[in-house]
C-alpha cells in the first residue's frame, strides 16, 4: 500500500420506511490490506445521498464488519430536506450537529469516525443503518460510498489522565435511553 492508494466502495439505496425500525444497506468490501500489516491504512470518508422531506426524523449509523457502530447523524436539520452530496470526515471543520440543512458538503459525524480504524480487518460487510423515527414522511437512500486510504480518520485518542475511561461495546445493538 502506498500513500496515493485510495479505494472507494459504493452501495445502492432503497426506501427508508416511515416510522419503522432500522434498514440496513450493505457494501461488501474486499481486497483491502489487513490493518495488522498496514495500520496506516483505513476508513477516511463516508458519503450519502438521501432524499427525505424532514431530516430531523433520521438516525444514520455506519456499522463496520466487527460491529463497531458510528453515529453519523441523528435528529439533525429540523424540517429541512435531504442529505445530497453529503460526506462525513474526521477532519471536517463543521460538525453535522451544528449545521443547518439541507445538508450538502463535508461534515464531522456525531460519533468518532476513526473508531472503526481499531485494528480490525476492513474486509467484510459494511452497513449504513437508517431509521425514520416519526411519521408521516418516508424517504429514499439514493446511494452511499466509503473511502479507504493511507490517510484514515484517527480513532478517539486518550493517552492519560486522572479520570477513569469506560468503553462500552453494544455488539452492534442500537437503542434509546428512556
Amino acid at each position: 500500500v502506498c500513500s496515493s492508494d485510495l479505494q472507494q466502495f459504493s452501495g445502492t439505496g432503497g426506501i427508508i420506511p416511515d416510522a419503522a425500525g432500522f434498514v440496513a444497506f450493505d457494501i461488501p468490501v474486499s481486497g483491502l490490506p489487513d490493518t495488522a500489516a498496514f495500520p496506516q491504512f483505513g476508513l477516511e470518508q463516508v458519503c450519502i445521498d438521501i432524499i427525505h422531506p424532514y431530516t430531523d426524523d433520521l438516525e444514520i449509523y455506519l456499522k463496520a464488519p466487527d460491529n463497531t457502530l458510528i453515529n453519523l447523524a441523528s435528529r439533525v436539520g429540523g424540517s429541512s430536506d435531504n442529505f445530497l452530496g453529503t460526506c462525513f470526515r474526521a477532519d471536517a471543520s463543521t460538525p453535522v450537529s451544528q449545521a443547518q440543512g439541507p445538508f450538502s458538503g463535508i461534515y464531522r459525524s456525531i460519533g468518532v469516525l476513526g473508531n472503526v480504524n481499531n485494528g480490525q480487518n476492513p474486509n467484510g460487510i459494511w452497513q449504513l443503518l437508517i431509521r425514520d423515527v416519526a411519521a408521516p414522511d418516508e424517504g429514499n437512500l439514493l446511494g452511499w460510498s466509503i473511502l479507504f486510504s493511507a490517510n484514515p480518520a484517527a480513532p478517539f485518542g486518550y493517552s492519560s489522565g486522572n479520570l477513569p475511561l469506560l468503553r462500552i461495546n453494544t455488539f452492534g445493538k442500537i437503542g434509546r435511553a428512556h
